[in-house]
Formats: C-alpha cells, sequence, structure tokens
C-alpha cells in the first residue's frame, strides 16, 4: 500500500472529505504514493527521532506533532531550521501529519488511549470529559499518572485536599475555551493537563482555591500527555496494511530536572 493509502484510512476518508482544505493532517515531506513496508510512529520528529527511522528502514513516518515548530510546518527562517530540513532529507521516509482527526473524530483518541493505558473506570463522552465510577483524590490520580507513565515529574496546582468524580481532560495543549468551561463548571474539580499558560489557567485555578472552590490542576507536560497515544497508534497498525511493519520511536524527554 501507499503512504497515501495508509494515511486516508487512519485519518479517515469522511474527516479529510469534509475538513481536507483546512486540517493539518497532510503529508509534510516526500512522495505521497511511495509503497510502504515499514511505518515509524512518534510523537515528534526530533533529530535523534529521524535518524532511528531512518537506520530501521522506515517508509513512513507518522508525526503527531509540527516538525517545523509551527501547526502547519510553515518553515520559519531560523538557524535550526535549515539543519532540520536536512536531517528529513537524510531520514528519507515519507511524513504525514496525523493530529486534528486523532482529537477531532468521534472519540478523541489521545483522551482515550489515556484511560486504557490507566485502566480507570468510568464513563468517557469521547472528548474531554471523564466520570470516574468512584471519587479518587487528587493526590491519588496524580501519583497513578505519574506511576503508570514513568513521569519524573507531575505539578499540581490549586487544592491538595480533594477528591473529584468528574475529571476534564486536556491533554497536549488545548484551547481557552477548553480550559474556560472547565473552571465554569462547579462539578468538575480536577482537570488533567498537557501544557496550559501558567499565568492565565494556574493563577485562576490558585485564586479558585485561596477563595476556598474545589479546583485542581494536574499538568503531566505535553509530550508525556500524548507520546502514549503515538505507541498505541503503532501497536494498533503493525502489520495491518499489507504486513508492514510498524515501530514506535521515543522522542524522550523534553526537560531535564536540576
Amino acid at each position: 500500500m501507499t503512504a497515501n493509502e495508509i494515511m486516508t484510512d487512519i485519518i479517515g476518508e469522511d474527516y479529510l472529505a469534509e475538513n481536507g482544505s483546512w486540517t493539518a493532517d497532510t503529508c509534510k515531506f516526500g512522495n505521497a504514493e511511495r509503497s510502504v513496508k515499514k511505518i515509524g510512529v512518534c510523537l515528534t520528529a526530533t533529530p535523534k527521532v529521524l535518524e532511528s527511522a531512518k537506520e530501521w528502514g522506515a517508509d513512513l513516518l507518522i508525526v503527531h506533532e509540527p516538525t517545523f515548530y509551527t501547526h502547519n510546518d510553515k518553515k520559519l527562517e531560523l538557524p535550526i531550521t535549515k539543519l532540520k530540513e536536512k536531517a528529513v532529507e537524510q531520514c528519507g521516509a515519507v511524513i504525514f501529519r496525523y493530529h486534528d482527526s486523532m482529537h477531532f473524530r468521534k472519540w478523541d483518541r489521545v483522551s482515550k488511549a489515556f484511560l486504557d493505558r490507566l485502566g480507570w473506570r468510568g464513563e468517557f463522552d469521547g472528548a474531554l470529559t471523564y466520570t470516574h465510577d468512584s471519587d479518587i483524590s487528587v493526590a491519588e490520580a496524580g501519583r497513578q499518572i505519574k506511576e503508570v507513565f514513568s513521569i519524573p515529574q507531575i505539578k499540581l496546582v490549586g487544592r491538595t485536599d480533594i477528591s473529584a468524580r468528574k475529571i476534564i481532560l486536556l491533554l497536549g495543549q488545548r484551547g481557552e475555551g477548553d480550559f474556560d468551561a472547565f473552571m465554569a463548571d462547579d462539578e468538575a474539580r480536577l482537570a488533567v493537563c498537557g501544557e496550559v499558560c501558567e499565568w492565565r489557567c494556574c493563577e485562576y485555578i490558585r485564586d479558585a482555591a485561596q477563595f476556598g472552590k474545589e479546583k485542581s490542576l494536574l499538568i503531566m507536560g505535553h509530550a508525556d500527555s500524548e507520546k502514549f497515544a503515538m505507541l498505541a497508534l503503532a501497536t494498533e497498525i503493525d502489520g495491518k496494511y499489507d504486513g508492514a511493519a510498524a515501530r514506535y520511536f521515543d522522542c524522550g524527554e523534553l526537560c531535564s530536572y536540576i
């Protein structure tokens, strides 16, 4: 099968028909009609990921985040851009973005993979809202997330002494509208986030807590909140497309802790 045929199946013909004029889920490098025997999957195509994908012989590399630092991969006139272009060319794989449809079809596949990996029992609305089957303390929720996803550090903002049942999943980096909805929802005491704007979102939660409101944020970090979903994708599609092997390439920790 070709890279384009594989990605059309993954992204969804219905999604492309409705959103193809604006979505970022397009071929970013290479010939989309190339035949594929090996599929690399990653959160972001760092230089080390590109090198590893080349060594493995990937024909197609599926990425979640932009390769060139803007949502639609518009290349910025910066020194590292030229080096990244060369690394992409040397890798030689067709690079396809898989982001918008992963979040905005019937199920947010990142949120679904998050819940599946945690093994939490409850109801998920398919988008952002998860209702746990019983109250869970924010400290215990944070402990479980840190352990299951092997995250070096999770930030807790707001109340440390409350429990929650309705939990909002703001993985990756969601828009201000989604965060505002959480802030306005008294039933939702906890949100699990990838990254958020501290001066806007975190300060609201701190103020809410100091005013006695039951609000908390658990902040995982952007990459740590989403990369497991790409691992799940690689597992799901391994061998699915005319026997093409799929392999996940981890981008590693963004931050060092000192």
